[in-house]
């Protein structure tokens, strides 16, 4: 907890104005704003890499100091379907979040076979997937039963090369 405050404080110090900024825009002004960032990148104002490093950052401390704030703000606050929250361009409701069915002790028959029936297919699914990535060409499949030719080609790897960002 500790470090996590010398990094509010730091981001305090740093970008304490664009911090504020931020607080009293609306989502509408964020969303130009950060347009405008991205132009001054594409055109060469800004340092794409460090650009993309100061997004990094910044979204590694919000997603942790959310994972922070957010129970103990769930804790403290707690509105009815006709109670909100209103300021900074935001409102706060509450609203059941993340339901979970924990059907291990329903002890229906039916639902167990069926869950079997899916483990067995999904291994079934993955071996097959795992020998067509292995094909190094295309093959011809006489069914046995059917007399039916078929050609098995391997499956279409598809992707692309990407900037891999580590914090350290």
């Amino acid at each position: 907890m500790q470090e996590l405050n010398n990094v509010v404080e730091r981001l305090n110090f740093i970008e304490q104005p664009l911090i504020n900024d931020f607080f009293i825009l609306s989502k509408e002004e964020i969303t130009s704003y950060a347009t405008d960032q991205a132009e001054l990148v594409s055109g060469g104002a800004l340092n794409s890499l460090q650009s993309l490093i100061r997004v990094k950052k910044i979204e590694h401390f919000l997603k942790i100091y959310e994972s922070i704030v957010r129970p103990i703000a769930e804790d403290q606050h707690h509105f009815d379907g006709k109670n909100k929250y209103r300021e900074f361009y935001t409102e706060i409701t509450s609203k059941e979040i993340g339901s979970k069915y924990d059907y291990s002790e329903c002890n229906d028959q039916v639902l167990n076979k069926l869950l079997e029936k899916q483990t067995e297919l999904n291994e079934e699914i993955k071996k097959r997937q795992e020998f067509l990535k292995k094909l190094p060409n295309n093959f011809t499949l006489v069914d046995e039963e059917t007399g039916e030719v078929s050609v098995i080609k391997p499956p279409v790897k598809s992707g692309r090369i990407g900037l891999n960002i580590q914090l350290i």
